[in-house]
């Protein structure tokens, strides 16, 4: 029965090495970039914002599969479980093809933020995806309506100073009207879901022309003085943000912009728009006529973080009723706001709220809310600890 045993087992290692072979030809793995986050079960009146949100996926699967496969195959979701304001950590719920398992992702949990709810007036800009056919370049671009309201999480929404409407080319040798979706955009040039806008979508103008004795330059505005004490330039449009200039050859090689007059916004404190003339070196004009254009200053109030201690205090106790122990009496809170406001404040200007409606003889755990925090209009909170106290009441 154990004759020639040794026989056996080499050609049970050779099946198993096959096997893995096999196995290795008829299957592959691949890598999914940039697959988007969804969200759910959000409530109406909140907000949420992401640390990212997109994901890098690695999956196995047979190759012919795997040829195919696009980032919009795949649902990666976040169930928000109407969750009330604060800060949460989630990892993501994935949903693949058949056939197709996911190995990894990258990154595999998110830092989730429930905000409160704001909107925010903001003007409008192009950005320019793709090329025009060759021998042609891109004009000016013209938005109507050149403003848009943008709706979503409050920490977003104050530090977003423009919407942008992305232009898509592919060898276009026209001039073209297009109605084009609006997108809010991080400073990495990233979209940030989470925002949107109304309307959703403006119509969009491009100017396209034949590059022969003409160039597309850039708009460089000239500003003096300073904006007041506590503020600062958040953002600098104009519309057009680019024109085209028609003048001798050589004379179009050393010039990469037009400058404009000279706009002074010494002492502002609010946004503000107003127009400004091209100022045009000799021999140089512009083909579409173009001699002035919008200007416009978003302002951003200079922002300050600071940790302070507030009391608790107790309210609604019940009647005979008093709290004889707390493990913590003061909660350490990290605040940001204006500078004006923020620089000003002392733990006596943040107020804890606990509300005992209901609570019973004994001891009791108490979940801390960012709603309990009280803090002057204009100031948010960013997080604070602990979260939970445990008080005993007699």
């Amino acid at each position: 029965m154990f004759k020639y045993w040794y026989l056996k087992l080499l050609a049970l290692i050779l099946a198993i090495i096959l096997w893995f072979v096999a196995w290795g030809m008829s299957s592959a793995t691949k890598e999914i970039k940039t697959v988007p986050i969804e969200v759910k079960n959000l409530k109406g009146d909140l907000a949420y914002a992401l640390d990212n949100y997109q994901v890098d996926i690695k999956v196995v699967a047979k190759k012919d599969k795997l040829d195919n496969l696009k980032a919009e195959d795949f649902t990666v979701s976040i169930d928000l479980g109407n969750w009330e304001k604060g800060t949460y950590n989630q990892e993501p719920e994935i949903k693949s093809p058949s056939g197709v398992e996911v190995i990894s992702v990258s990154p595999d949990n998110f830092i989730v933020r429930i905000e409160d709810r704001a909107e925010k007036e903001v003007g409008l800009s192009t950005k320019i995806e793709g090329l025009p056919a060759d021998g042609y370049l891109v004009g000016s671009s013209q938005v109507k309506p050149e403003r848009a309201t943008a709706s979503g999480p409050k920490s977003e929404i104050e530090s977003l100073n423009k919407g942008t409407i992305k232009i898509a080319l592919s060898g276009e040798k026209e001039s073209f009207n297009r109605d084009l979706k609006i997108f809010a955009l991080d400073s990495q040039g990233r979209d940030i879901p989470s925002i949107s806008f109304k309307p959703q979508k403006v119509q969009t103008s491009l100017f396209i022309f034949s590059g022969s004795n003409n160039k597309a330059v850039g708009i460089k505005p000239k500003i003096s003085g300073t904006p007041l004490a506590g503020y600062w330039i958040s953002g600098v449009l104009t519309l057009p943000s680019t024109i085209i200039i028609n003048s001798d050859s050589e004379l179009l090689l050393g010039i990469d912009s037009i400058e404009t007059s000279i706009y002074d916004i010494t002492g502002l404190s609010k946004n503000k728009e107003g127009a400004v003339s091209l100022i045009f070196p000799p021999g140089v004009s512009s083909i579409e006529n173009i001699k002035e254009v919008k200007i416009r200053f978003e302002l951003s109030s200079i922002e300050m973080t600071r940790e302070l201690y507030g009391s608790i205090n107790f309210i609604n106790t019940p009647l005979s009723r008093r709290v004889t122990r707390i493990n913590s009496e003061n909660i350490r809170v990290i605040i940001s706001g204006p500078l004006n406001l923020t620089r000003t404040m002392t733990s006596s200007d943040i107020k804890i709220e606990i509300d005992l409606t209901g609570k019973e003889k004994g001891e009791s755990r108490i979940e801390l809310k960012t709603d309990n925090i009280k803090v002057p209009e204009g100031i948010g909170v960013v997080s604070f600890l602990p979260n939970v106290i445990e008080i005993t009441i007699e």
